[in-house]
């Protein structure tokens, strides 16, 4: 008898058959690769949703060689210490320029154009047919189009939390994430995050709210729920935000990347680099509208 093989190493085991299998991808001849660049998950099973976006990527772009590439060296190393092989990015690149294709783009997985996003930027000297697609929020109204998938994931009746990541280093990176926790409140949700802008300043007013609702449910606008949602929204620890509501009832959505409809705002995007006569290198967030802020 063969030991029963645990959810994690069947994880594991499905995760390295499609990192294997990426590497064949490179000798079909086509035109065009687009390579998604994602930040990554420490948590194993939270790598299922890359599999997934990939499968669907592949479907919505039957031209294109697909590709991936993961941004965050520290979790590479912790999951090569569990025999994963995280690609990176110029890594995939590289694949990618030695098979003469005539267009690549990079289309980023993140939520906002932050410090990873400047990361790959700097690749751009790289390759001259290097070209780059958006963040899902890059302008003012992509809050609204945002706010718009998240309707999908309400629970009717609860006090329904946005959870963001923000950036506790640079404020420049969190001026669309305190937006959208703005217009948020302005259809009844409430948008706090992890680190800098907005913050916790939303949480006293959901406290207040849950105190009627006994029912909290959060929403990540995250691609994967990995060890933020499990550890520091869902744990069990006295600084997890469920600590926030005692007595009640906690529930939480599926992340962006395990929605549809938030998946079609990034294939959208990669389209629209395609598409563009641009790299995506020039332009520049366009200023947050001051028309919430009252």
């Amino acid at each position: 008898m063969f030991p029963a093989l645990t959810v994690e190493s069947e994880t594991i085991a499905r995760l390295n058959a499609w990192l294997e299998g990426l590497n064949f991808r490179w000798r079909i001849d086509r035109q065009t690769a687009l390579i998604f660049a994602a930040f990554g998950s420490s948590i194993v099973e939270a790598l299922d949703v890359f599999m997934a976006i990939d499968r669907a990527a592949c479907t919505r772009f039957p031209h294109c060689t697909v590709g991936w590439g993961f941004t965050s060296g520290i979790i590479r190393r912790k999951l090569a210490d569990r025999k994963i092989s995280l690609p990176e990015v110029a890594e995939t690149l590289n694949l990618a320029r030695g098979t003469g294709l005539s267009q690549v783009i990079i289309q980023p997985l993140f939520i906002t154009p932050g410090e990873e996003y400047e990361k790959l930027l700097h690749l751009a000297n790289r390759d001259p047919n290097l070209k780059f697609g958006r963040p899902l929020l890059w302008e003012s109204g992509d809050c609204r189009r945002l706010l718009d998938v998240v309707d999908r994931s309400i629970a009717k009746g609860a006090t329904n939390i946005l959870v963001m990541h923000g950036n506790g280093k640079d404020p420049r990176f969190n001026k669309l994430l305190i937006q959208l926790a703005e217009e948020a409140e302005l259809r009844e949700l409430f948008g706090a995050s992890l680190e800098g802008e907005p913050g916790l300043k939303a949480i006293p007013a959901a406290q207040k709210h849950s105190a009627r609702s006994r029912w909290v449910h959060f929403i990540p606008v995250m691609l994967a729920s990995g060890r933020h949602i499990r550890e520091d929204i869902l744990g069990e620890g006295p600084d997890a935000w469920r600590s926030f509501f005692p007595g009640c009832k906690i529930s939480c959505a599926p992340a962006l990347g395990e929605n549809p409809v938030a998946l079609e705002l990034f294939f959208i995007r990669a389209e629209a680099a395609m598409a563009s006569p641009s790299r995506g290198l020039t332009e520049q967030p366009v200023p947050v509208s001051d028309a919430c802020r009252g």
